[in-house]
């Protein structure tokens, strides 16, 4: 497996197990997002792939003037055109609500395991040229 993806792999397996460093967390993946370049495209590919049915509510509560239809490119774009202070409320907000809820691990689990499945399989199996 390649460097880029154990990195990518890691940060979104911190995501899924502790949100206890939102600000950190949304700084990481700002920088991939919206620094662009394969892992930016392959994690809004990804984005578009997952099954928002039990989460649309939520991200539409938490994260203000995200009134477009929830995919990759529109997220990628919600997130680098925000302040750090937006995204980090909207994340906050997430974690709490997703908490209230009584499924919360279940659709913390669905979208993230979605995610870091697709991640692996389109990073996994390019050639060596995003290697550091």
């Amino acid at each position: 497996m390649r460097f880029i993806t154990l990195v990518v792999l890691q940060i979104l397996l911190v995501f899924a197990l502790s949100f206890a460093d939102v600000e950190k967390q949304a700084k990481k993946m700002r920088e991939l997002m919206c620094e662009g370049g394969p892992v930016a495209d392959v994690i809004v590919g990804c984005l578009d792939g997952l099954n928002y049915t039990s989460s649309k509510d939520i991200i539409q509560k938490c994260y203000k003037g995200f009134d477009e239809k929830i995919n990759g490119e529109n997220m990628k774009n919600w997130y680098c055109n925000n302040t750090m202070e937006t995204l980090i409320k909207g994340d906050e907000c997430f974690e709490k609500t997703l908490k209230e809820s009584d499924n919360a691990g279940d659709i913390k689990a669905e979208l993230l395991d979605e995610l870091m499945d697709c991640v692996e399989r389109s990073l996994g199996g390019e050639g060596e040229e995003y290697k550091k």
